[in-house]
C-alpha cells in the first residue's frame, strides 16, 4: 500500500501472504478473487499484484463493557411471579436446563443431533463459563430469526406464535403481528403488518407493560410494504432501533441489503456496488483513509467485484463476492479481520509462558521485534480498504456476521469459521481465547450438523444449524 496516510498512528501492513490485493491506484482493487473473476488489467494498464466520527448510523455494537464479567448461556426461568404464565411461550426459544448444556458439552453417546437455532458468547445476567460450547435456543423449526443487541436479543417465531424480546431472565411477548423487530440498549424498533415502531425499553429489569401503551414513535406503512421489508431497509430509507429512528436513503442508490455498525453503515446496491458512510477512524468505510462520510461513498476499492453480500460489526466491515471470496477491513486490535494482531499475540505469549511455552513466547517476540523494524511491520491495526481473505483450504464463503469485535462466517460446506475477540466465548471454541486466524468451529463437524446461517451481536454468537 502506498503511503497515503501520513497521520496514522497505528501500524498498517499490507502485502501478508493471507492478503491479496492490488492497488495499482488508490483505493482501487485488482485482485479479484481465486474463483472465476477477470483481471482488469488492460483496462487499469497494468498487471495485477499481489478526527471525531460522526452520529452513529447503527450504534448497536457501542457501548461499556459490563460489570462482573457476566456472558454466555440464556437464563433458565423468569424472576418474578407475574411472569409465570409466560413460561410455555418462552421454552420454545430457550435451553431446556442443565441437560441442554451437557448436550452442549459433547457429541455421541447415541443422542439425536439437536437441530435449529444456538446460541454461544454473552448473555445478561450468566456466568461465562456456561457459554464456552453452543446451546440450543429450543425446539428445531420453531424459530425464523435473531435480532440480537449488547444484552437484549429479538427472537422471531415460525407460524403463529408469538415472538419473544429476552434479556436475560426478562422476557415480553412481540406483538402478534410482528414481522421483524430491532433491539437496542434504549429502544425496540418494531416492523408490523402495517407500522414501524419505536418503544422505549425498561431500565433495572421493570419489563411490567412494556409494550402497551403507544410508541414513542411510529411510520404507517402500506401491508405490501412492511411484509417486502427487509430490516433496516424499509420503503424510502432504513431504521435503526433509538432516536430519529428513520434516516431517508437516496432511491438512486437502489438499495439490497443494508448492514448496521456502531459508527458506520454498509450498503450494498442491486448492482452489486457497496457504498459506506459514518465514522471512519477505524478504517471501517474501505475507502483507503480514516476520514469520516456524512454521505453514501462509493467503495472503489471493489469495483468490477460483484458482491452479494455485506456485514458491518463494531468497527469493522465485511463483504461476499458472488463467487464466494471474503473481503474484510477496518479495525483489527482483536484479530476480527484474521489478520495478524498485536494484542492477540501478547495474550498468546503471556498464555505460553504460564503454561511453560517458551519457544510460542520466542516466535512472538521476534514477530514484535519484526514490528519494530523500519522495513516490515509484524502486525495490522487497520486494514482502510478491503482486503481479499484466503479461508482455511480456498473455502466459498456463503454467508459472513461482524460482532462488536469478532467475525463468523459460514462456507459453501456449511462449517462455521470464527475469528476475533472471544473473551466471553463468543468464537464457540469452548474457551475465551482471542484468535487471529480463522477457526472451524468443531462442536457442529461433531454433531454432524451444516450450519446454514450465522448472526453475530456485539460479543455474542448465534447459528442455524441442520442434519447433514
Amino acid at each position: 500500500m502506498t503511503s497515503r496516510q501520513p497521520h496514522l498512528h497505528m501500524e498498517i501492513r499490507v502485502g501478508i501472504k493471507k492478503v491479496k490485493e492490488a492497488l495499482p491506484r488508490p483505493g482501487l482493487l485488482e485482485s479479484l478473487g481465486r474463483r472465476g473473476f477477470t483481471a482488469r488489467a488492460a483496462a487499469l494498464g497494468g498487471p495485477p499484484s499481489a478526527s471525531a466520527a460522526p452520529q452513529a448510523p447503527g450504534g448497536g455494537h457501542g457501548g461499556p463493557a459490563w460489570p462482573g464479567g457476566r456472558a454466555a448461556c440464556l437464563p433458565l426461568s423468569p424472576p418474578t411471579a407475574e411472569r409465570a404464565g409466560q413460561e410455555a411461550g418462552r421454552a420454545a426459544f430457550l435451553p431446556a436446563g442443565p441437560a441442554s448444556r451437557a448436550m452442549a458439552g459433547s457429541a455421541g453417546e447415541g443422542r439425536a443431533a439437536p437441530c435449529g437455532w444456538f446460541q454461544f458468547g454473552f448473555c445478561f445476567g450468566a456466568a461465562t463459563e456456561a457459554g464456552l460450547a453452543p446451546v440450543a435456543l429450543g425446539e428445531a423449526g420453531r424459530i425464523r430469526r435473531v435480532r440480537p443487541s449488547w444484552s437484549f436479543a429479538a427472537i422471531l417465531a415460525t407460524g403463529a406464535a408469538p415472538g419473544r424480546l429476552l434479556q436475560g431472565a426478562a422476557s415480553a411477548a412481540l406483538p402478534p403481528d410482528c414481522l421483524d423487530a430491532l433491539p437496542s440498549e434504549t429502544h425496540v424498533l418494531l416492523l408490523r403488518e402495517a407500522a414501524l415502531e419505536g418503544w422505549p425499553l425498561p431500565a433495572e429489569g421493570d419489563w411490567a407493560g412494556v409494550l402497551d401503551g403507544q410508541p414513542a414513535w411510529r411510520r404507517a406503512l402500506l401491508p405490501e410494504e412492511a411484509a417486502a421489508a427487509d430490516l433496516p431497509l424499509v420503503p424510502g430509507g432504513y431504521v435503526a432501533p433509538r432516536p430519529p429512528f428513520f434516516t431517508p436513503l437516496p432511491a438512486a442508490l437502489q438499495a439490497r441489503k443494508l448492514a448496521l455498525g456502531h459508527e458506520h453503515a454498509v450498503l450494498l446496491s442491486s448492482a452489486g456496488t457497496v457504498f459506506s458512510w459514518g465514522g471512519g477512524r477505524h478504517g471501517q468505510l474501505g475507502h483507503g483513509e480514516l476520514e469520516s462520510r456524512a454521505e453514501p461513498l462509493l467503495v472503489d476499492a471493489l469495483h468490477g467485484v460483484e458482491v452479494a453480500d455485506v456485514a458491518a460489526g463494531g468497527w469493522h466491515s465485511a463483504g461476499i463476492s458472488e463467487a464466494g471470496d471474503l473481503y474484510i477491513w477496518g479495525w483489527n486490535e482483536s484479530g476480527q479481520l484474521a489478520l495478524p494482531s498485536k494484542a492477540v499475540a501478547e495474550s498468546q505469549a503471556t498464555t505460553a509462558v504460564g503454561a511453560g511455552r517458551g519457544d510460542v513466547a520466542l516466535n512472538v517476540a521476534r514477530s514484535q521485534g519484526a514490528a519494530n523494524s523500519p522495513h516490515k511491520a509484524a502486525f495490522i491495526s487497520i486494514q482502510p480498504f478491503p482486503a481479499l481473505l484466503d479461508m482455511p483450504c480456498e473455502a466459498a464463503v456463503s454467508k459472513v456476521s461482524c460482532g462488536s469485535r469478532h467475525t463468523a462466517a459460514v462456507t459453501s460446506t456449511g462449517d462455521l469459521y470464527t475469528w476475533g475477540w472471544g473473551k466471553y466465548g463468543q468464537l464457540g471454541h469452548r474457551d475465551t481465547a482471542s484468535s487471529d486466524q480463522p477457526r472451524r468451529v468443531c462442536y457442529f463437524v461433531d454433531w454432524k450438523l451444516c450450519v446454514v446461517d450465522v448472526v453475530c451481536g456485539p460479543w455474542t454468537t448465534y447459528t442455524h444449524a441442520v442434519g447433514r
